[in-house]
């Protein structure tokens, strides 16, 4: 841990845990702070520092990038707006990443009942490499998302998708188990 570290008490469940915080989190507290008193500038600040993070996150799970840009606009308008909200009892770009997952789960929910449903989310790209991941369920592909492609924790991908922790592993298993099979030589 770097020395311009600070220590914050969170209460989580009902038992206090001391996390250390960075200097970029505790950058990132002042930016909300400063947002939630409609400061412009320091919502620029954060779009700049968030925005090709969640654009890849929702590029990936989605898989189809014309969506992307009005989910991001969609992302940081609530940031915004629910700036005050933020209680700090988690990461700021834990917050922020939960409500792109919200919106993208908002995006899905009204594809699902469009008369263009299964043309939306269906994979863009012949991309070899990627194809796996098009196999992959929509939670799962969430879920490896945030752990390989944001470096989240199971318990930060948990308070993302506001499910159990267990449901994380589980889903994390039989997504790594579905790519292994997925990718594995086909036999001569």
């Amino acid at each position: 841990m770097n020395s311009s570290a600070q220590q914050v008490e969170l209460a989580d469940g009902g038992a206090d845990q001391v996390r250390q915080y960075d200097a970029d989190e505790q950058l990132d507290r002042g930016l909300i702070d400063r947002i939630s008193s409609r400061d412009t500038r320091a919502m620029y600040e954060l779009y700049l520092r968030y925005h090709a993070p969640v654009a890849q996150l929702l590029d990936r799970i989605s898989l189809r990038s014309r969506l992307v840009d009005g989910m991001v606009r969609d992302t940081f308008l609530t940031v915004w707006k629910s700036a005050s909200d933020f209680r700090g009892d988690k990461r700021v770009a834990t917050w922020v990443y939960g409500i792109a997952y919200s919106r993208w789960r908002m995006t899905l929910r009204k594809q699902m009942h469009s008369p263009n449903r299964g043309r939306t989310f269906l994979p863009a790209s012949t991309d070899v490499v990627a194809w796996p991941f098009t196999r992959l369920s929509f939670k799962q592909r969430a879920i490896m998302a945030f752990a390989y492609g944001l470096g989240l924790s199971r318990e930060e991908i948990a308070v993302v998708m506001r499910c159990p922790i267990n449901s994380v592993m589980v889903q994390m298993q039989h997504a790594r188990r579905r790519l292994g099979k997925l990718m594995q030589a086909p036999a001569n």
